[in-house]
């Protein structure tokens, strides 16, 4: 029952921002003709969150063999689940195991995987979400190209690739 409400609290931790995000975003679309910096903001954050899906299918299809031979409903449910540590990628998994150590096993008398230390990977989390969201609307309001912009093409391959380098670190316990 231990791993249900670890499940159920990360897909809370990833489903709620998530949608706050898009509401947000819809909010945003047709209310003001002009966009300020938080609406550009919002937006570097949702494309952050839906750049990291590809690691969570990775994950639920490779890595994961806690949800091998589940239901597909239940696999497809993971990239969300895991949205909040992929979005981090690679670069939050760095300095997160330089201040916390590595994930806890899966099986023992701890909390499995980052859970532990939860709250030391979401200062992580939110300080880089809101550094590349920063230079996102920056980006996109100097520019003026919106997605034609090479350089924010760029970024969003940097994101995707730091997201799939992190897509085997077991942050769910060994």
């Amino acid at each position: 029952m231990r791993q249900l409400d670890i499940l159920l609290f990360l897909f809370v931790s990833a489903a709620l921002p998530t949608t706050l995000i898009a509401l947000a975003i819809q909010y945003g679309e047709r209310v003001r003709r002009t966009h300020g910096p938080r609406f550009y903001i919002l937006i570097g954050i949702a494309w952050q969150v839906i750049l990291s899906l590809p690691a969570g299918l990775l994950q639920a299809y490779h890595y994961i063999t806690q949800v091998q031979g589940k239901s597909a409903m239940l696999r497809l449910a993971i990239p969300v689940i895991a949205a909040p540590i992929n979005a981090g990628g690679y670069t939050a998994r760095v300095i997160f195991e330089a201040m916390a150590g590595p994930p806890a096993p899966f099986k023992g008398p701890n909390l499995p995987g980052v859970m532990q230390n939860y709250n030391i990977y979401l200062v992580i989390l939110i300080i880089q979400l809101m550094l590349v969201a920063t230079a996102f609307q920056y980006r996109w309001r100097t520019a003026g190209k919106g997605y034609r912009d090479p350089l924010l093409l760029l970024g969003a391959w940097l994101l995707l690739g730091n997201s799939l380098f992190n897509a085997a670190w077991p942050w769910w316990g060994r």
